[in-house]
């Protein structure tokens, strides 16, 4: 019986070694962790929800100039077809002033030289 005693009590003592070299379960900084670990899930949800808002936000003001760039190609173009024609009418304008002067020019000099010679003038 004393043997069994003895062995009963090394077995104890083996059990109370191996409890006490288990870790101790801190069973609130557990719940610590959990709740840390549920807020920055949700500060990152947050975080990702306004990223996706400002990726939307930019992507529509992105397509926004992209049509204002289009327009304002249209524009451009539509202003250089006006001033281009403008510019050959002022042309055209200018070649026919140019034009009638001239012949101005020349019925003036044929007149004043039928004036100086009294022969042409019968």
């Amino acid at each position: 019986l004393a043997h069994e005693v003895d062995e009963t009590k090394t077995k104890l003592s083996e059990v109370v070694h191996k409890l006490e070299t288990v870790p101790v379960v801190d069973q609130d900084a557990i719940s610590h962790l959990e709740h840390r670990i549920e807020e920055v899930q949700r500060q990152h949800s947050e975080q990702v929800s306004q990223l996706q808002s400002r990726v939307t936000e930019a992507e529509s003001i992105c397509e926004s100039l992209g049509e204002e760039l289009v327009a304002t190609r249209q524009d451009s173009e539509r202003l250089k077809e006006e001033h281009s024609k403008q510019l050959q009418q002022q042309l055209k304008r200018m070649q026919e002033t140019v034009v009638a002067s001239v012949m101005d020019a020349f019925n003036n000099i044929e007149n004043g030289s039928r004036a100086a010679d009294p022969l042409q003038q019968e």
